[in-house]
């Protein structure tokens, strides 16, 4: 008999439990159990134009040639040769979770620019029902001047 009241006594509790956390968490109370990472490239804005363009994720790397997109943009993608194959390694950059981009370029009088360069982001407003969660984000395009 003492088990058949366990049992009933734990079912109470849990739907107490349950009442609780229904009553308490509202929308915008809590974030969605979804990881939002921006695994796209990131463009490259210059106040002038350059002649060539080389980049890398990080502070310690070895800037790579950019090529120019169809469109008419520099954009460096999230892979190797650009990022390290290992997370973790020269400089703790991890694709989606980018935070620095090195740029080097040349004008047409020789080099203009080879700098490290914080990589911001924003929310794409996707979800705006969650208040308290930024949902999805994009990379901004790297400032360079």
């Amino acid at each position: 008999m003492k088990q058949g009241k366990s049992v009933v006594l734990a079912a109470g509790l849990l739907a107490v439990f349950i009442t609780v956390v229904l009553a308490v968490v509202k929308p915008g109370a809590a974030c969605p159990a979804v990881a939002y990472v921006d695994v796209g490239d990131v463009e490259i804005e210059f106040a002038a134009e350059p002649y060539s363009v080389a980049a890398c994720f990080g502070i310690e790397c070895s800037p790579q040639p950019v090529a120019r997109s169809a469109e008419g943009k520099w954009a460096v993608p999230q892979s190797p040769p650009y990022l390290p194959p290992e997370p973790g390694a020269r400089g703790g950059e991890i694709r989606g979770h980018v935070t620095t981009l090195r740029v080097v370029a040349t004008g047409s009088s020789g080099l203009a620019v080879d700098r490290s360069n914080a990589i911001w982001s924003e929310s794409t407003g996707a979800f705006r029902f969650w208040t308290v969660c930024p949902g999805p984000t994009r990379y901004l395009p790297v400032q360079v001047p």
